[in-house]
């Protein structure tokens, strides 16, 4: 459902829309900002699991976890010993993660990463040099991160200009055993190229996110085994729910006190 005026002419009194989740972008109309309503949003703690998930596939994929499981259950005993002798696993010390955007998924995810000495490349045109300095990070261009980063995720802007930001020359760029997570938006990728490059063996991807939700059933992604999929569960779900009516009840409270949201949403941060 979004705000319209026509929605909205049965609340004429209406001051504000408290939103128990992350972007208002499909909700909110013009006409919310014509009529001076205030917005609130809940996206700066559905951010947490977002990157909490995130977090727990990088550790899997620098240790390549999801291949050692493949090979172990088709091979049993054969693959252990197999396993074992090669040396392609980057593990975490001074391996790179490349992070496509810097929104608050991306902040947060960073503090996660802090205990960890991985080398971190963000790729984004909104990240100053001196923030880069402050976050202990390197900004580089896309081309750079998708070559040289072990794990790459997406958390980039969801804007018009972002689809197929990860096209087929990105997608070559990356290197051998690399791994590729989406908890974004389903087209920031080229699906049908990186269903190719998938196709090789020669990467990973870690889904969670479709150009079409659910996949139809003729997906080559249900069929791929180094293609980890999920349903779209990485925001906030079951008990994380609870902690965005938490986070809305204490926005209602600032504004029952004449106080300053936590976090306000402005037509200027929604275009």
């Amino acid at each position: 459902m979004s705000f319209t005026k026509d929605i909205l002419d049965y609340a004429p009194k209406l001051k504000v829309i408290f939103f128990a989740c992350g972007s208002v972008k499909s909700y909110v109309s013009d006409e919310v900002w014509n009529r001076g309503i205030r917005v609130t949003s809940a996206t700066n703690v559905n951010v947490i699991p977002v990157a909490e998930f995130t977090l727990g596939m990088i550790l899997l994929s620098l240790k390549h976890v999801f291949g050692f499981n493949n090979e172990l259950h088709e091979k049993r005993l054969k693959a252990w010993r197999e396993t074992f002798s090669k040396d392609m696993v980057p593990g975490y010390y001074k391996s790179t993660v490349g992070i496509v955007g810097f929104g608050q998924v991306s902040k947060h995810l960073l503090k996660l990463l802090q205990p960890f000495d991985l080398q971190i490349l963000i790729y984004s045109k909104h990240l100053s040099e001196e923030e880069a300095r402050r976050f202990k990070v390197k900004k580089v261009p896309l081309e750079e991160l998708m070559s040289r980063s072990d794990v790459i995720t997406i958390h980039a802007a969801n804007i018009p200009q972002n689809r197929h930001l990860i096209n087929r020359e990105m997608l070559s760029r990356m290197k051998d055993e690399a791994v590729l997570i989406n908890t974004s938006r389903g087209p920031f990728i080229d699906e049908e190229t990186l269903l190719n490059e998938l196709r090789t063996g020669r990467v990973y991807a870690c889904l969670d996110v479709f150009n079409i939700e659910p996949p139809p059933e003729e997906s080559e992604f249900y069929k791929l085994k180094n293609c980890i999929i999920t349903p779209h569960i990485v925001g906030s779900i079951n008990n994380e729910c609870y902690r965005l009516g938490r986070q809305v009840l204490k926005e209602i409270k600032h504004y029952l006190a004449s106080e300053n949201f936590e976090l306000e949403i402005t037509k200027n941060i929604v275009d």
